[in-house]
């Protein structure tokens, strides 16, 4: 299995399960800001335990920017990472959420 962590400040760790060769996209949604303002985030990526790519700090600078990471596939993990990475306004709406 595979852990995705983002955004030190909210540390949201998920684990993948996806369809054989069928990519599972990942982003970061700064969703909201509490007051505080910008942020920087930060990607790290494990396939099997491992650590397999990290990026950052990317500056999300206000509420509700959608940082588009890039995509994993299985069986192999293999990474796509977006560079430099597409800061956009919102998060996509078939994005899925923890």
């Amino acid at each position: 299995s595979s852990s995705i962590a983002a955004c030190p400040a909210a540390s949201v760790v998920r684990r993948a399960a996806s369809p054989a060769n069928q990519p599972y996209k990942i982003g970061i949604h700064y969703y909201s800001d509490d007051g505080i303002g910008a942020t920087r985030a930060t990607v790290r990526v494990y396939c099997f335990g491992t650590l397999a790519a990290e990026k950052g700090p990317v500056f999300l600078q206000k509420t509700n920017k959608w940082w588009d990471f890039g995509s994993i596939a299985w069986p192999g993990c293999q990474l796509t990472v977006n560079d430099p990475p597409p800061i956009s306004d919102r998060a996509p709406s078939n994005a899925m959420f923890p």
